[in-house]
């Protein structure tokens, strides 16, 4: 599934004929709609979104912002997976994580080895599937080992806020100088740590090291490429 988020950063950025841009993506963009994940080819379609509005003047930004927003509500209102009851669940599980973070004041975390939801919270979970739903039900030590379907909010109930500072931070070029950007290979890069990410904020990601492995080969590609003090001369 992330080997289609980099197809479809590559197609956007090295096809050059734009009506076989477009037919490559929206096959890439079918064949992910057949995995069951929701999450996936609604980073696709964040990922095509961005590619364009990057590329588009002030007025065509416009236009583009408006209508994801269109889709966007579109999407809550008529497809119903985004509000049943797996979304649901995520929601729930996501809101004692943040409940717990807030506790620690935002900066320490709960440290690793740790039960992940309270006890209140996984009975609540376990509801959500309950008898004539079928689906995951978090006993025993699976309190220790079901995450809350969000790498990122894993990682803030781990070792704190500073992780993510330290996971941004290297970026920061790509906020100060935005014309590394119409670079290809810094902007194929972009884009597929984009799609991941959005990935990884609705599903165990980063927490496993062989789904994981993908996102930080694409993540240090761009942080070296960014560092590099030849490359930044040419902006």
């Amino acid at each position: 599934m992330l080997g289609l988020l980099l197809m479809g950063s590559y197609v956007l950025i090295n096809i050059k004929n734009t009506y076989l841009k477009h037919i490559l993506f929206i096959l890439i963009f079918y064949i992910s709609l057949t995995t069951g994940h929701d999450s996936l080819y609604l980073s696709l379609g964040l990922v095509y979104f961005s590619y364009w509005f990057l590329k588009a003047n002030k007025s065509q930004r416009i236009i583009l912002t408006v209508s994801l927003l269109a889709v966007g509500v579109c999407v809550f209102a008529f497809v119903p997976t985004f509000t049943d009851v797996n979304m649901k669940w995520r929601f729930l599980f996501w809101k004692d994580s943040l409940s717990k973070v807030i506790d620690n004041y935002l900066i320490f975390g709960d440290g690793f080895g740790i039960q992940y939801a309270s006890d209140e919270t996984v009975s609540k979970l376990n509801e959500l599937f309950s008898w004539p739903i079928s689906g995951p039900q978090i006993v025993g030590d699976g309190k220790y080992l079901c995450a809350p379907h969000n790498s990122f909010i894993s990682m803030i109930l781990h070792i704190g806020i500073l992780s993510i500072f330290l996971l941004i931070y290297p970026l920061k070029t790509l906020f100060t100088n935005k014309k590394l950007l119409k670079d290809n290979e810094v902007l194929f890069l972009f884009l597929n740590l984009l799609g991941i990410a959005i990935f990884c904020s609705f599903n165990v990601i980063l927490e496993l090291p062989h789904s994981s492995s993908l996102f930080w080969i694409v993540y240090f590609g761009l942080v070296f490429k960014l560092n590099d003090n030849k490359y930044q001369n040419e902006f």
